[in-house]
């Protein structure tokens, strides 16, 4: 029988000469402020959000004003090519409208407004006209050619890297790791999940082509927070119950090992594709009587339809609240970040 690899790896050869094309086509243009770039060379599954909430939060702490230019996957809508999720204050649009992940951006960022978009160039023009920010954060940008920026930055998750090492479709690689040439600064999430001697094997792959030092980073647990109200709980007052985990990510076996780190008992596991979006027949169904833990991204999706339920089996529904931490190379993302210009 032959390997679904090796099927697809001429469709794999066929993606990079288009990237590559595209690269070498593409106008790129700078925009009249600093763009950071938060990125990833992989489908999905590598912090990049947390990482782009991590840094609107700082840039917004530091005096700017940045604004998330996040690709998403919004509702389509023939008007417009793009949608504004947050002014700053507060969030203009539902989940349904601006995606998932522009809405927890928005959420989680107060004071960064977010833009949602394919078109990143007309939602930038928007964004600076309307709410006249001083800093771009480009959400997903590094295959991004279309706008020129100052600063990349790259997440590679510690569970899986790099895949089997082939492009899409028969890898998960967007460019193969060379591409790390271009970043300026390379993060590696999960690192707390995986042993010693892998995290330096990494590290091993990306020096031979990213000459600065990587940073460590995981996901250090907050709280859970009831779906249904908002309210919080510590992690300690649920050490004897037992969950049914639920997630929709990019990569979920890294959701069910910090759950496991964490202490969280979850001995059942359901996962479904990055982006899924939940119907109300579905989430009834899922464990029935029994506590649910998910995502703060999961939970976006889920709270409109907990409104539906009745409120005892609504309060069954709890979102593991995280925080991006480095474990080493503070410094140098501080140094990089802090060092921003306010206008370019």
């Amino acid at each position: 029988m032959i390997k679904p690899t090796k099927i697809l790896y001429p469709f794999s050869l066929i993606y990079g000469a288009l990237a590559r094309l595209d690269r070498v086509v593409t106008r790129s243009r700078r925009l009249p402020r600093p763009v950071i770039s938060v990125g990833n060379i992989t489908w999905g599954g590598t912090g990049k959000t947390p990482c782009v909430i991590k840094l609107a939060r700082e840039l917004t702490a530091s005096g700017f004003t940045p604004a998330v230019l996040s690709r998403g996957y919004f509702k389509k809508d023939k008007r417009r090519s793009f949608v504004a999720v947050s002014d700053g204050k507060k969030t203009l649009v539902p989940p349904e409208v601006s995606g998932d992940e522009p809405y927890l951006i928005a959420e989680n960022a107060p004071g960064a407004v977010v833009m949602a978009g394919k078109n990143r160039l007309g939602a930038a023009g928007y964004a600076l006209e309307k709410f006249t920010p001083d800093i771009f954060i480009l959400d997903d940008g590094f295959q991004h050619w279309k706008i020129k920026r100052d600063l990349d930055i790259v997440c590679i998750s510690a569970l899986n890297p790099f895949g089997n090492n082939c492009l899409i479709p028969a890898g998960i690689l967007r460019e193969p790791p060379s591409a790390l040439r271009r970043a300026d600064l390379v993060v590696i999430t999960s690192a707390d999940l995986v042993p010693e001697e892998k995290l330096s094997a990494i590290e091993n792959t990306i020096a031979r082509y990213f000459s600065g030092k990587t940073i460590r980073a995981k996901y250090s647990p907050v709280c859970l927070k009831r779906g249904i109200d908002a309210r919080e709980f510590k992690l300690e007052e649920f050490k004897n119950d037992v969950f049914t985990a639920v997630s929709a990510l990019g990569e979920n076996s890294g959701f069910k090992k910090l759950l496991e780190k964490s202490g969280i008992n979850a001995d059942n596991h359901l996962d479904f594709r990055d982006h899924h979006w939940y119907n109300l027949k579905e989430v009834v169904g899922i464990a029935p009587g029994r506590k649910i833990i998910t995502t703060t991204k999961d939970m976006i999706k889920l709270k409109s339809l907990l409104g539906l339920m009745p409120l005892r089996e609504a309060e069954r529904f709890y979102a593991l609240e995280v925080d991006l931490e480095f474990i080493n190379g503070a410094a140098i993302w501080e140094n990089k970040t802090k060092a921003m210009p306010r206008s370019s």
